[in-house]
């Protein structure tokens, strides 16, 4: 049985009821959606299963309601929270709900944009504040590096330039490599063509070098004797792909014999030397 810390509504007791406080019942019946009383245009949106089961799923391990309840009008419309409404009715647990003070139909277009989703960052500063030993080696990495954004800096620490990491890095199961060698020898070999190149420190520039060093023909001393003589090439890019064909420009440059096709896009097949 949930303990309860809002006051229960009873219809026919509570003819004015209050704004400020936050109501409870287990009489579902007595909420309606907009959409259920007329045509108007100010509906709410349709809660799709993927949708409600992710409310379930939350909502089955705590019943967060009274911290977030549900928003009605004095006709017991549902103006925010519908999702919510939807999945506590099938949980059959208590509803928190609360009588909108200046919410009114007109708001529900607004209200119900899809929230913006937790950023890379926000889970970093997450795992951080939880004291996750893994994240606290990266912050100490990112910290000395000084590389930036968060989402280089993983790149740089797995050794590669994969979706998936963050996918993981999101879930905090996050691994710092036993050996990061490669990630800190990546970096000296970034901020060796900081003489050459104001932009060097730029995303796609970073993320270029990475893919450098992940062409196993690369030889990162002739594309530093290469880059003292023709660095005027360089230009700020928007891809990694742009800077790839500078890097070729440069590196074979002056060269007949020995020329080298450096791929932003590293061979899937063993893994490659690094150097």
């Amino acid at each position: 049985m949930e303990k309860l810390y809002a006051s229960t509504y009873d219809p026919k007791k509570i003819t004015k009821p209050k704004t400020d406080v936050i109501y409870c019942t287990n009489s579902y019946s007595m909420f309606t959606f907009l959409d259920e009383k007329s045509q108007s245009k100010e509906k709410n949106r349709d809660i799709g299963k993927s949708r409600k089961n992710k409310y379930i799923k939350e909502l089955s391990r705590k019943n967060a309601l009274i911290d977030l309840p549900i928003v009605v009008n004095k006709d017991m419309e549902i103006l925010e929270g519908q999702g919510r409404f939807v999945a506590i009715r099938e949980l059959k647990k208590t509803i928190y709900f609360k009588f909108a003070a200046v919410l009114n139909k007109q708001d529900i277009p607004h209200i119900n944009r899809p929230q913006m989703p937790w950023s890379s960052n926000d889970y970093f500063v997450k795992f951080l504040r939880e004291k996750k030993p893994e994240y606290l080696k990266l912050k100490n990495f990112i910290n000395k590096s000084k590389v930036h954004p968060l989402t280089v800096a993983l790149s740089i620490v797995n050794g590669n330039e994969t979706r998936p990491g963050i996918g993981v890095f999101k879930t905090g199961d996050f691994k710092y490599p036993e050996n990061d060698a490669f990630a800190w020898n990546t970096v000296e070999h970034i901020k060796e063509f900081a003489p050459y190149f104001d932009h060097y420190n730029h995303r796609y520039f970073m993320l270029g070098v990475l893919k450098l060093k992940q062409n196993h023909r690369y030889n990162p001393k002739r594309m530093m004797k290469k880059v003292k003589k023709y660095s005027f090439l360089f230009h700020k890019c928007d891809s990694c792909a742009e800077y790839f064909r500078i890097f070729n420009e440069i590196y074979n440059n002056g060269v007949s014999k020995n020329t080298v096709y450096l791929s932003h896009i590293p061979s899937k097949s063993k893994n490659l030397k690094r150097k």
